[in-house]
């Protein structure tokens, strides 16, 4: 292999690793929405009912 052959190889492997981690960071949100936004439809339903409740009874 040549000096250019190799340094070809060394830029395809940085570019993928900056690939890799853009998608890491990418699922990490993904994976921070998936728990988060239940839960936080959950607190919003239950003070809705409660609010419902407090005014009617």
């Amino acid at each position: 292999m040549t000096g250019l052959e190799i340094e070809r190889i060394l830029i395809d492997i940085e570019r993928d690793r900056a690939e890799i981690r853009k998608l890491v960071q990418e699922t990490g949100h993904i994976g921070l929405r998936v728990f988060l936004e239940p839960f936080l439809a959950a607190v919003g339903f239950m003070a809705a009912v409660g609010t419902v409740v407090k005014v009617f009874f």
